[in-house]
């Protein structure tokens, strides 16, 4: 398949680098969604767990991974307030009863995960037929599909959900597999997670270090993977993922991609290797990863932000750059998108880096960023013109922005802004609106 010991270090690499980006895609929806730290990751190990007992082939148990890490994607589609209810009443309303179709359609757009995709799609069925989308039952649902649901109901109900103080948590997930057993999930997949629960869960560690392998998942991978050019998977994971983070903010769709093109741009016309300009425009699609974790009446409010909320959305960069140096190899990427909101001047935040300090690429994504801020609508007001926006930016160049930036935003006609601009949403951030 790959047999020179070169190709292999490079497959190795684009396996690490695949399974980095999707673990960190699963912390953010986390993150956004407001579960517990490593509900994803916690997810797709006890499903592979579970399949494993089962006896689930490698190439389904990789496919169960990623469907774990990815299964709330379609979650993102509901507002704050469509969850809350659902969390309340324990039931979901039958116009919301779509989004794991929604989930699976985003989760197809990233290369070799089909397979995963259609976990997804039913991961809400149940083996009684009152699950949806489809109101599948018995047989028409998956092994798999049927390990996911149940896994991820109790990641809920146990770690997710206010703890019981008189129960043990591993009493609690017993008692929530048995009721479970022959009604929501067949009894072979409730069993096999009691047995999972008997003999132990495995660590993060376990699974990373030993079980991956064990398992042969890491030649299914490489097998899936060498079928893709890296750059191919990596835009369309990022893509994804720029879709998730503006998804959380009412005035921001397309934001991510917009500031990423944009910065491309920018950093073209600067003159900057076709590398650096790579590198800038990951940053620009990530950058304000760390955003999803801010309350969305903070990130919606309209009127002047409290001292105590001021506060939190000043974390926002550091967070971005934690998440993305999380992913082995983007360390430059995280660099630059974590000092985006620092200005020339050292007033900015969040580390108050002034002039050279800054690096080249941020300085560069704080005039996008500013820039596609400034020429879209938010909630305290309406969008600027291009000519209001230029104005505003050659002001403060030399005191918030790096005056050479802004000389290359100069050069640039105004059509290549507008076109990026007035481009229509990507289908990935389309499928996200039609799910709301």
């Amino acid at each position: 398949m790959n047999p020179h010991p070169i190709s292999q270090i490079l497959s190795n690499r684009q396996q690490r680098l695949f399974k980095d980006l999707l673990k960190a895609l699963g912390l953010v929806l986390d993150l956004a969604l407001g579960n517990k730290q490593q509900h994803s990751l916690r997810v797709a190990i006890a499903s592979v767990q579970t399949g494993a007992i089962l006896g689930l082939a490698s190439e389904e148990l990789r496919d169960l991974f990623y469907a774990g890490l990815l299964h709330d994607l379609g979650e993102i589609c509901l507002s704050d307030e469509d969850r809350r209810t659902m969390a309340l009443s324990g039931v979901t309303p039958a116009h919301l009863r779509n989004y794991p179709a929604v989930a699976a359609d985003i989760c197809a757009w990233i290369p070799s995960l089909d397979g995963a995709a259609q976990l997804i799609r039913q991961h809400r069925e149940r083996f009684d037929g009152s699950g949806y989308p489809e109101g599948l039952r018995g047989a028409q649902i998956t092994q798999a599909s049927q390990i996911l649901a149940l896994v991820n109901e109790l990641d809920d109900q146990v770690f997710l959900t206010s703890p019981r103080l008189d129960l043990d948590p591993r009493a609690r997930l017993r008692d929530v597999a048995w009721r479970w057993r022959g009604r929501k999930v067949s009894e072979e997949v409730a069993d096999a997670y009691l047995e999972v629960q008997e003999k132990g869960p495995w660590t993060m560690s376990v699974f990373a270090e030993t079980q991956w392998r064990q398992l042969h998942l890491d030649v299914v991978d490489l097998a899936k993977l060498i079928k893709f050019d890296e750059p191919n998977f990596v835009e369309s994971i990022l893509r994804v993922f720029a879709a998730i983070i503006d998804a959380k903010h009412a005035y921001t769709h397309g934001h991510s991609w917009r500031v990423a093109a944009f910065a491309r741009l920018i950093a073209r016309h600067a003159g900057r290797s076709e590398s650096e300009q790579m590198k800038i425009y990951h940053a620009g699609l990530l950058h304000d990863a760390g955003k999803v974790a801010i309350p969305t009446n903070i990130l919606d409010k309209p009127g002047k932000l409290t001292a105590e909320e001021w506060a939190i959305v000043r974390e926002h960069p550091r967070k971005s750059g934690l998440i993305v140096r999380a992913i082995g190899g983007m360390e430059d990427v995280a660099e630059i998108a974590g000092f985006h909101h620092e200005r020339w001047d050292g007033t900015g935040y969040f580390q108050g880096l002034a002039a050279a300090a800054i690096p080249y690429g941020s300085r560069v994504l704080s005039v996008a960023d500013t820039y596609d801020a400034m020429c879209s609508d938010r909630a305290y007001r309406r969008a600027l013109s291009y000519e209001a926006a230029y104005e505003e930016l050659n002001r403060f160049a030399g005191t918030m922005y790096d005056a050479e930036v802004v000389a290359v935003f100069n050069r640039i006609s105004k059509a290549e802004f507008e076109e990026i601009q007035n481009a229509e949403l990507e289908e990935i951030q389309r499928a996200i609106t039609r799910g709301r």
